[in-house]
């Protein structure tokens, strides 16, 4: 029978933590970090806590009490112009004074930079009673669970972000050549740090390069770029897609981020030859001199005739 009785206290002190304080674990948001940027997928890491007392020294039964299992975060909105790109994030269990992060992709489009308004839902099950049965001697014990849900506010920031677009290449890719272009790019958004330009060449560009140097660019800002390609003697003429990265720190979240982006170049070959051209010039110079040359002593030869 003592024994018994024994198990009743602990039983009893599984579901009763405290003066005031409701038994099982408390699960709150502890930390959002990171922002929304308007018209990208962007991500947040929601930090979950169990704020239950911690039972040092309790007997095990006790603590099982203070356990959150099986926890499942979910993330909400409401607005039709926020849409959750990640699915219900599984977090195992949650002892007292511990916490686990839930991360999430998020893209807001058409609102208004500012505060978005959200809601995490999270799941999981907690131990409601027990029972005592057999020998008292040797008793068996029964756990019994029960699923539990919340839905706590969440708050991010949504910030315009850098919108650095290429608005014109220009110049002309020769085959056979190395020729160089301009890439001229302009900021629509938030101001842009530490901007770089990698190309990736693709046939018929055997090499391509741009200038290495970090731009920062103003909101509204424009800046460009030097390309370098080398294109093969064979490519026949016509516009050619150009693979290149751009990324950049937005100074509004402080991240770097990147996108996979693709370039237009005209691979078109020379009239005339090089060399033909600078003697056509050449000659058209020339002739100029001539006719000036004439014109001036046909205007003298009319004058001394008037004379």
């Amino acid at each position: 029978m003592k024994t018994l009785a024994a198990l009743a206290i602990i039983l009893a002190a599984i579901l009763s933590v405290g003066v005031g304080e409701e038994p099982g674990p408390h699960l709150e948001i502890s930390s959002v970090s990171g922002k929304l940027e308007s018209g990208s997928p962007s991500m947040i890491s929601i930090e979950i806590s169990n704020t239950a007392s911690d039972m040092a020294g309790a007997e095990d039964y006790e603590a099982l009490g203070q356990d959150a299992l099986g926890i499942i975060a979910e993330l909400l909105s409401s607005d039709e112009r926020i849409s959750l790109l990640t699915d219900r994030q599984v977090l195992g269990a949650l002892s007292p004074g511990t916490n686990r992060s839930a991360e999430f992709t998020v893209l807001a489009e058409g609102k208004d930079v500012g505060i978005c308004a959200m809601q995490l839902r999270i799941s999981y099950s907690r131990l409601s009673r027990t029972e005592v049965s057999g020998d008292p001697d040797a008793p068996d014990v029964s756990f019994f669970y029960e699923n539990s849900t919340i839905e706590i506010p969440v708050q991010a920031d949504l910030v315009l972000g850098p919108k650095a677009e290429l608005k014109d290449l220009s110049g002309v890719a020769r085959p056979g050549k190395e020729s160089e272009l301009q890439m001229h790019f302009v900021n629509e958004g938030d101001e842009a740090t530490d901007m770089h330009v990698d190309v990736r060449p693709l046939p018929p560009f055997d090499v391509a390069e741009t200038s290495k140097e970090d731009i920062r660019l103003d909101p509204g800002g424009t800046a460009s770029l030097k390309l370098k390609v080398l294109t093969d003697g064979n490519a026949s003429e016509g516009w050619y897609a150009l693979p290149y990265r751009i990324s950049f720190i937005g100074s509004s979240y402080g991240t770097s981020r990147g996108e996979e982006l693709s370039a237009l170049v005209l691979v078109q070959r020379e009239t005339f030859p090089g060399w033909l051209l600078g003697i056509i010039g050449a000659l058209l110079l020339a002739g100029g001199g001539l006719a000036a040359v004439w014109r001036m002593k046909t205007k003298k030869g009319r004058r001394s005739r008037r004379g």
